[in-house]
């Protein structure tokens, strides 16, 4: 004959789990990531590619809610070697248009802003 094991579950007060909680988020501060400033804007044939202060962004539109985002430390994006990633790019029309604050690229369904400031990247419908 074969034990059964007994389980005894555990009953923590739901005061109790929300201190828990709520204290590490005191113990370990949030992260947060250092503003990579855009210097340069380049449109291409498929989106967008900008010269960043330390790097290379690109905006790649495969179809009207679907952007590709690639970045690379350097110069020249890495190659491409995404296993996620197997279509190639769709004839998608899209607009490209900037400011002082941002970069925008837009689509019928979907618009990418990009900071000039920080590098920080918003994606809206």
């Amino acid at each position: 004959m074969v034990a059964t094991p007994k389980v005894f579950p555990l009953k923590i007060p739901a005061a109790l789990t929300w201190l828990v909680l709520s204290a590490g988020l005191f113990l370990f501060p949030l992260a947060e990531a250092a503003p990579i400033p855009v210097i340069a804007v380049q449109k291409d044939a498929d989106g967008v590619t900008l010269k960043m202060q330390a790097g290379t962004l690109k905006l790649e539109v495969f179809a009207p809610d679907i952007i590709r985002v690639q970045y690379g430390r350097g110069e020249k994006l890495p190659p491409d070697q995404s296993l996620a990633v197997i279509a190639k790019p769709g004839s998608t029309d899209w607009t490209l248009s900037q400011s002082d604050l941002n970069i925008q690229l837009r689509t019928d369904e979907l618009e990418v802003r990009v900071d000039r400031a920080t590098g920080a990247i918003g994606f809206y419908n």
